[in-house]
């Protein structure tokens, strides 16, 4: 049964019952309200969390150290680390750096207040370790507490009397403070029962009056178990931990181990560090969003774990359907029952409808339409030959037939020779051609520097007279994720590409662009695609390639050496052409009309 007085200061000054109810909800994993065992455990045991996986992911948190609001500089982080003479405070910031640094930091004795700032790989984190050294029992831990407040935010009052919210990002854009109480798991019971009990309730009054995060680090947790426990943490080490929250008074606690004597960086130490940092990290970067919105002035653990892995991610870019098989199932029932109405299939001679798929040579036309054909097939399948740069082996005209439970859908993806880059792509004559429905299926389309069209008088285009009905209802531009800067640098080609993208003006035909490769850009899971700021530049940029909007441009990943199908791959190529559908289906009754 929890303390009503403990689970109070958990709810903050919340006053009337449904925001009672509302902040009961939120504070669900408060250690007033949970078992301890959940708070270490969760549905997952310790053993389930020791691994590679988890310690990678750790360390990339702590590496995308969130940025502001603009996301246009990063947020730095000063932690001031307070604690008893041998608790491990400097044990604790050495262990952090050896992490980073990737090898073991020897000890170096340092008697005075000093500041280390972590890097990796030669470069600087934005996270500072300020260890504040006690030096005497005569409030000099105090001093140096308010010394660092007001250094970092100069007022002109002084910050020990009077209560300021220093951590707003109004006052403070650029750099938080944030506290960690460190303690040997091996000393708390003295601790507690020693004369430091009034100065360290001193420091902790200060911090609290400000506003300023803190959390407690437990060291020498393998004092009490010998090794990390395949299941919770045994009854020692939550007695311990709980005898330092209550000296401290703060409900966020980390046990850890440092590294003392050992000669080599280890797994299960390394996640109980950078656990504990990156937990911190994220409670002081919360927090003053939490008080600017009045909202509760407690974050447990388990909160800033979640908080941490939605921070750690950049904003959407983009609102996209979520990865799921329903929205698989919904797109590709889209896909599959799209059909133009009777008037359509009147104009356009009850033919099937054209997409023409465009892009340069080795870009990923061929795969983007054998891709769509295994979606819609429900199997991996090669619908069209694949080729690769100049030795490209599409150069003819092929219309593919998407085909779904034995029945043809009513339109084609028509492939072609790739757009010219370096003399064997297609020529502006060919483009035109099959523009406008002027090259029958495996006809071979020229080069560029064919001359198999001559000039006749209309802009040497060598176009027959055609017919509305004789265009495709739209244009699928496809393009290399990895290769849209390099185009965009070639003045050639982008004289080329200037008077096909009149011609589609002129024909008011509707065009979007399919960005292959997105996952060479992304290099992770194709979940955190429309986070990437890197693709979201080469989409920024394709769109300004082919003139389109940003919003037109769909990233992809083609069906290469897989050999069964895969979700999130489905979403992202049913979802490009579902736009495409859209399109040609109000270009349809557009020309029917």
């Amino acid at each position: 049964m929890p303390c009503w007085d403990e689970c109070q200061s958990c709810l903050g000054t919340v006053k009337c019952g449904m925001c009672l109810l509302v902040t009961f909800a939120y504070l669900c994993c408060c250690p007033c309200f949970c078992p301890r065992a959940m708070r270490f455990g969760g549905k997952k045991t310790l053993a389930d969390r020791f691994n590679k996986k988890t310690r990678s992911e750790l360390f990339k948190r702590v590496l995308a150290w969130p940025r502001n609001k603009d996301n246009t500089k990063t947020l730095s982080m000063k932690i001031l680390v307070i604690g008893p003479e041998r608790s491990g405070k400097s044990a604790f910031i050495r262990s952090l750096e050896s992490i980073f640094q990737g090898k073991i930091i020897p000890h170096g004795v340092d008697g005075q207040c000093h500041e280390k700032t972590l890097t990796h790989k030669g470069k600087t984190l934005p996270i500072t370790m300020l260890e504040c050294h006690e030096i005497s029992e005569d409030g000099s831990v105090y001093d140096q507490v308010v010394k660092t407040i007001e250094a970092q935010i100069p007022l002109t009052e002084n910050v020990s009397t009077h209560t300021i919210s220093v951590l707003t990002e109004e006052v403070c854009p650029d750099t938080m403070l944030g506290a960690v109480f460190v303690f040997d798991a091996q000393n708390i019971t003295e601790l507690t029962q020693s004369d430091r009990v009034a100065q360290y309730d001193k420091i902790n009054n200060l911090l609290q009056q400000n506003h300023i995060p803190r959390s407690v680090v437990m060291t020498h947790v393998d004092a009490l178990t010998p090794d990390i426990p395949t299941h919770f943490w045994p009854s020692s080490v939550r007695g311990a931990l709980s005898l330092g929250e209550a000296l401290f008074h703060v409900h966020v606690s980390f046990p850890v181990k440092c590294y003392t004597d050992q000669t080599k960086l280890e797994q299960k130490t390394d996640i109980l560090l950078l656990d504990a940092l990156n937990s911190i990290l994220y409670l002081c970067f919360i927090r003053p969003r939490l008080l600017s919105k009045g909202q509760g002035t407690k974050l447990t653990v388990n909160m800033a774990r979640r908080l941490s892995a939605k921070l750690s991610r950049n904003p959407d870019w983009r609102e996209h359907p979520p990865f799921t098989e329903k929205t698989r199932d919904e797109l590709l029932q889209y896909v599959t029952s799209w059909k133009p109405t009777e008037r359509v299939q009147e104009a356009f001679g009850r033919k099937p409808l054209r997409l023409l798929v465009l892009g340069p040579a080795g870009h990923g036309k061929s795969s983007f339409v054998s891709s769509i054909k295994s979606c819609v097939g429900r199997e991996i399948g090669q619908g069209a030959v694949v080729g690769a740069g100049l030795s490209q082996v599409s150069r003819q005209y092929n219309e593919h037939t998407l085909i779904c439970n034995d029945k043809d859908l009513p339109f084609v993806l028509c492939d072609s020779r790739g757009l010219y880059e370096e003399g064997e792509g297609a020529g502006i004559n060919g483009i035109m051609k099959i523009i406008t429905g002027q090259f029958q299926q495996g006809e071979i389309m020229p080069t560029q520097n064919d001359s198999m069209v001559e000039e006749d008088g209309d802009g040497g285009r060598g176009v027959q007279p055609f017919k509305t009905t004789d265009l495709p209802l739209g244009i699928i531009l496809v393009v290399n994720a990895e290769k849209t800067e390099i185009l965009g640098n070639k003045l050639s080609f982008r004289e080329y590409l200037e008077k096909i993208m009149e011609a589609l003006n002129d024909m008011e035909i509707p065009r979007c662009v399919v960005m292959t490769h997105a996952d060479v850009i992304v290099q992770s899971d194709l979940k955190t695609a429309f986070s990437n700021k890197l693709l979201e530049q080469a989409v920024k940029s394709a769109g300004y390639l082919f003139h389109v909007p940003k919003h037109n441009v769909f990233p992809v990943k083609c069906y290469t050496d897989e050999t069964v199908l895969k979700k999130k791959v489905d979403i992202l190529l049913l979802d490009a052409l579902k736009y495409a559908l859209i399109a040609a289906r109000h270009r349809a009754e557009f020309v029917a009309s």
